[in-house]
C-alpha cells in the first residue's frame, strides 16, 4: 500500500481547556457578586492558561512523515517505526496514538525514543488468529503540558499490511509438490508406468484400480499399497478456497473464512518462494479464478483475489465448482481445498474435484476453538460437549477420506500436519 499524505490538522483546544474557562467565568461572577477581588485573582491565570498553550502550539506545517514494519512469525508481532520531521523543542511534547488492528491485542506499549529531527517506537501485538488485514497509520499529534491543547501532525504515513499466518509454512519448500523440473545431476529413469514415471509407493485408496496395486509391495508391506507417479505430484498446485455460507452464521462464518484466506495466501506465498506455479480460485456462489503463474508480480495479484474473497451471500452447487475450474486450468493440477463446509454432505466439494479430474487435499479449517465456551455450563459440561463435537467433526471429516487425504485445521498457529501430508502423504487417516 502506498503512502497516504494526512493533511495537518488545526490548533483546537481539549475540554480540560474549556472546563478552565468556564471556571474562570463563574469566579470572575462570583467576584462581582462579593464584590471581592480574591475570586478575581484566581480566575485570570485560568483564563490566559489555554491562550498560552495556543501560543506555544507547533506552526501547522510541520510534518511528521513515517516508515514503520512488522516483524516475527505466528501470532506475535513486533511493530518498529520512526517518525521523520524538524521537531526541535516541539518532540518532548509528541504523542503517537497507535492501536492494534481488529482481530490482535496490544502486549506491549509503545516506547518512545525522541530526538530533534526523529522519534522511533516500538510496540508488540499479538493475534487471536491467522489473518490477512493492515494496521491504520498513527495520529501524531503535539499536546501542551497541561493537556489543554492538541494539533495533529501532517505528513506521509502509509498503513502497515499484516499477513499472519502458521510459522510451518517456511517448510514448505522442500516438499515434492513445488519440483517442476528435474533438478541440476539429476537423470530420470527410462522406466515409464501408464501416468509418467514411477515415484514411490503410497497406501491404497478403496477404489483404486487393481493394475496400479503392486502386489509384491503390498505382500511385504501386509496392507495394499499402489505405485505412485510423477503426474500425479506435478507441481502446478490450485489453491481453491469455500466462501460459501454455512448454518453457523455469518458471524462464525466470516471469521473462518479470514482464517482460511490467511492460510490460503500463506501456502500460496510459501510455494511462490520455490518458483513453483500457483493458481488461487474462491468459490461462493460462483468460481472467481486467477491463473496458474509464478514471480512477485503474480504474488500481488494473489494477494489482491484473496483479498477480494468475501463470504458468498448464496451457496452454490458443489458440481458447478467443478465444471467451472476447467475453464481457468488443465485437469490433473494438484487441488489444495480449504474449506469449513459441514451443512450437507452432498456438497462437499472433493468428490467433484476427484471426478472432475483435480486430485485435492482437503484443509478444514475447524469452527470449534469459535465456539468451545458460549454454551453457559459448568466448566466440566463444557468439556464434554468439546470432545463430543470433536468426534463427531472427525467422523464427518472421515467420509471425506476417500475422496481426499484430509487435514484437521483445529490449532490455527500451526500447520504441522499439511507439512506432514504433503512429505509423507496418508490416504487413510485424518492429519
Amino acid at each position: 500500500m502506498s503512502a497516504a499524505p494526512v493533511g495537518g490538522g488545526r490548533f483546537h483546544w481539549t475540554g480540560r481547556a474549556y472546563l478552565l474557562l468556564g471556571s474562570a467565568v463563574l469566579l470572575a461572577l462570583l467576584a462581582v457578586a462579593l464584590r471581592s477581588p480574591v475570586p478575581l485573582l484566581v480566575a485570570v491565570p485560568l483564563l490566559f492558561a489555554p491562550f498560552i498553550a495556543a501560543s506555544v502550539a507547533p506552526p501547522a506545517s510541520l510534518r511528521a512523515d513515517l516508515s514503520w514494519e512488522a516483524r516475527g512469525l505466528g501470532a506475535s508481532v513486533e511493530v518498529e517505526g520512526t517518525l521523520r520531521g524538524e521537531f526541535g523543542s516541539a518532540t518532548s511534547d509528541l504523542e503517537i496514538d497507535l492501536y492494534p488492528p481488529a482481530g490482535a491485542r496490544l502486549v506491549r506499549r509503545a516506547e518512545l525514543i525522541r530526538g530533534p529531527t526523529a522519534v522511533e517506537f516500538a510496540t508488540a501485538w499479538a493475534f487471536r488468529e491467522p489473518t490477512i488485514t493492515h494496521a491504520d497509520p498513527p495520529r501524531v499529534v503535539w499536546r501542551d503540558p497541561l493537556g489543554l491543547g492538541e494539533r495533529e501532525l501532517g505528513g506521509l504515513r502509509p498503513p502497515l499490511p499484516l499477513e499472519r499466518y502458521p510459522a510451518e509454512l517456511h517448510r514448505l519448500g522442500a516438499i515434492r509438490l513445488a519440483r517442476t523440473i528435474a533438478l541440476p545431476g539429476e537423470t530420470r529413469s527410462p522406466r515409464l508406468g501408464p501416468d509418467g514415471e514411477f515415484f514411490g509407493l503410497r497406501d491404497a485408496a478403496p477404489d483404486e484400480p487393481g493394475r496400479r496395486i503392486n502386489w509384491r509391495a503390498s505382500a511385504r508391506a501386509g496392507r495394499l499399497v499402489v505405485n505412485d507417479y510423477l503426474l500425479d505430484r506435478t507441481g502446478d498446485v490450485l489453491l481453491l478456497l469455500d466462501s460459501r455460507p454455512t448454518s453457523r452464521g455469518p458471524a462464525v462464518d466470516g471469521r473462518l473464512l479470514a482464517v482460511a484466506r490467511a492460510g490460503a495466501y500463506g501456502i500460496a506465498d510459501a510455494l511462490l518462494r520455490t518458483k513453483a506455479r500457483v493458481g488461487f480460485a474462491s468459490f461462493g456462489e460462483f468460481l472467481s479464478a486467477v491463473p496458474l503463474a509464478s514471480g512477485r508480480g503474480h504474488r500481488v495479484r494473489l494477494l489482491q483475489a484473496v483479498l477480494a474473497s468475501g463470504l458468498a451471500e448464496v451457496a452454490g452447487p458443489a458440481a458447478r465448482c467443478a465444471h467451472s475450474l476447467r475453464r481457468y486450468y488443465r485437469p490433473g493440477v494438484t487441488t489444495l481445498l480449504v474449506s469449513g463446509w459441514t451443512d450437507d454432505p452432498g456438497e462437499d466439494l472433493a468428490p467433484y474435484l476427484r471426478y472432475g479430474g483435480y486430485p485435492p487435499c482437503l484443509i478444514a479449517p475447524s469452527p470449534l476453538p469459535m465456539v468451545q465456551g458460549r454454551g453457559g455450563f459448568a466448566p466440566d459440561d463444557e468439556a464434554l460437549i468439546a470432545r463430543l463435537e470433536r468426534a463427531e467433526r472427525r467422523v464427518r471429516l472421515a467420509e471425506v477420506w476417500p475422496y481426499a487425504p484430509v487435514v484437521d485445521w483445529e490449532d490455527y498457529w500451526s500447520f504441522e500436519g499439511l507439512v506432514r501430508l504433503l512429505r509423507q502423504p496418508a490416504h487413510r487417516r485424518v492429519a
